[in-house]
């Protein structure tokens, strides 16, 4: 990897720090460029963030039709006690998963095309809600005219109210955020009829808008879009819990068509007895982290759904949930054949249009030693590199006008 100074000059002129608009292009290409390419260097992610704010004025290419994108993520800050791995990679107040979500939506305005609007539906538990970052990124996008948040709370009426009785134990030793995207059908009312919801843990190198253009692919019978699990969790961990075509998917990444699955009742409430029969049979393994079964909660439900009927699956491709944890030298041979296909070179890497830091792969440190965590490799520097970006206010600024 080389300085991004030198790589922002063999694409364009800069003069006196500044990037001269009418050579970046095509625009979004060349921030993914230079992001994917970044090294540690503060000078480099100084001219990262200036070619981000000149790019602002520049077309992205042909208009979208999209106007308005709806997503969703949630943060707990308060895990049950037993869950002393989301604490560690929490931090002691947080502060990492809150920077997390900086990150998420840092990525999500840097290749926002401009007549796409968003709205984040945030579902925060009451730590979360006090969190100065979290507060401070709430304040940040109250008068932008492109991207909102709504914020609701985990623990509030309208969230509580619809839940199954059953559901409530089921979520015991989980933490309030594990199982919300499941019940997305029900949190929503007719007025949002498709949903992209997210982990925190993504951060994206492609418009939102480009991903929410899927739905258009999906069939009649097609009511989820969620690409598959590229890691060997329900192959050699799960091997008893139901998973679609044997690794089952992954929901960092989800399209919910949750009017059609409300229309043709499919949601959990339908499949819950199913789910309650499997782990009455015994799916949980010794060991299994928290005091249910349902490790990966939500995914482990859509899981057993989809198991049960594969129609409604839309494969999504893994370039817009690519696992960085997959990337691991030690875990390679076991990833879906979709990663095989991405090199570990300058053009594989801009397939991929949307990155997941799952398994606290975020967390760890990207240098060239780090054989684990994608060797080292620009995969690993991309949240890195949106982090050391969070508290410049002129890029912010740039981004929410």
């Amino acid at each position: 990897m080389f300085c991004l100074l030198g790589y922002v000059t063999a694409s364009a002129r800069l003069t006196g720090g500044v990037l001269e608009a009418p050579t970046w292009r095509p625009v979004r290409r060349q921030i993914a460029e230079l992001i994917l390419d970044a090294t540690d260097d503060e000078t480099c992610h100084a001219n990262l963030s200036a070619a981000i704010i000149a790019s602002r004025a520049e077309p992205v290419g042909e208009p979208l039709a999209v106007q308005r994108i709806d997503l969703a993520a949630a943060l707990c800050l308060s895990p049950p006690l037993n869950a002393q791995l989301n604490r560690e990679r929490a931090g002691a107040d947080g502060s990492r998963f809150a920077r997390l979500l900086e990150t998420l939506v840092l990525s999500l305005l840097t290749f926002r095309a401009p007549e796409t609007t968003m709205m984040l539906h945030l579902f925060l538990d009451e730590r979360a809600v006090r969190n100065r970052r979290i507060v401070r990124l709430i304040e940040r996008v109250v008068d932008s005219r492109g991207f909102a948040i709504s914020v609701q709370r985990v623990d509030s009426d309208e969230v509580t109210r619809v839940l199954l009785p059953a559901e409530r134990g089921l979520r015991h030793g989980l933490h309030e955020c594990a199982y919300l995207s499941a019940l997305a059908p029900r949190l929503f009312n007719q007025s949002i009829p498709k949903l992209i919801w997210l982990d925190i843990d993504v951060v994206f190198l492609d418009s939102a808008a480009h991903l929410w253009s899927k739905f258009a692919a999906f069939d009649d019978a097609m009511l989820v879009g969620m690409a598959m699990e590229q890691t060997p969790y329900y192959i050699t961990e799960r091997v008893s819990w139901p998973a679609i075509g044997n690794v089952g998917v992954n929901t960092g990444v989800q399209l919910l068509k949750l009017e059609a699955m409300r229309a043709e009742a499919f949601t959990p409430a339908k499949w819950f007895h199913h789910i309650e029969k499997i782990l009455a049979d015994g799916a949980c393994s010794p060991g299994q982290r928290g005091q249910t079964c349902l490790g990966l909660a939500d995914q482990d439900v859509w899981n057993a759904m989809l198991e049960q009927e594969p129609a409604r699956l839309f494969q999504l491709n893994c370039r817009w949930n690519t696992q960085l944890i997959a990337l691991q030298s030690r875990r390679r041979d076991m990833a879906q054949p979709c990663l095989a296909h991405i090199p570990n070179t300058q053009a594989g890497a801009l397939t991929i249009s949307a990155l997941h830091g799952n398994g606290g792969s975020f967390f760890a440190a990207a240098s060239r030693e780090n054989a684990d965590y994608g060797g080292g490799t620009h995969f690993a520097s991309v949240q890195a590199v949106y982090d050391s970006l969070l508290d410049d206010a002129a890029l912010w600024s740039a981004l929410l006008a």
